[in-house]
């Protein structure tokens, strides 16, 4: 409580805002993606390409977890919270693992390129070469 109270106000820089409000948008589609699973799998499988309902409800939980993990991240950034750098680049760095596996699916697109590949790598060039965001991050 007293660690709050007399934190000294920090500038977020521009560059970070932007990152958490990406964080934000992809954590709001995470979370839709969990609910199109626990529905579709709940209706019967209509929705998935195995028709099976206990895969559609653990992949609707997983990914609303991530959803609501990676919508904690995005606060922890607007608020400039110390913990939340470092999991931003794990985040990333997971996002691009993610996507390496996407290449090998006989089925890419140009999102699967644009948002898992450039949107984390941009992120984590930004984060660990912009002397100014650790700065921020740092109390």
């Amino acid at each position: 409580m007293l660690d709050t109270m007399f934190e000294v106000s920090r500038k977020r820089p521009t560059g970070v805002t932007a990152i958490a409000v990406l964080l934000c948008i992809q954590g709001i589609f995470r979370v839709l993606v969990a609910v199109f699973f626990l529905f579709g799998a709940l209706l019967g499988g209509w929705a998935l390409t195995t028709s099976s309902v206990v895969v559609g409800v653990i992949t609707g939980i997983l990914a609303a977890i991530v959803g609501m993990v990676t919508l904690y991240f995005a606060w922890g950034l607007w608020t400039l919270k110390r913990w939340a750098y470092w999991a931003t680049v794990i985040l990333m760095v997971l996002d691009l693992l993610g996507s390496v596996f996407e290449f090998t699916q006989p089925i890419t697109g140009i999102w699967t390129i644009w948002g898992g590949v450039i949107i984390p790598a941009v992120v984590l060039i930004y984060f660990l070469a912009a002397s100014g965001v650790r700065k921020a991050f740092q109390a």
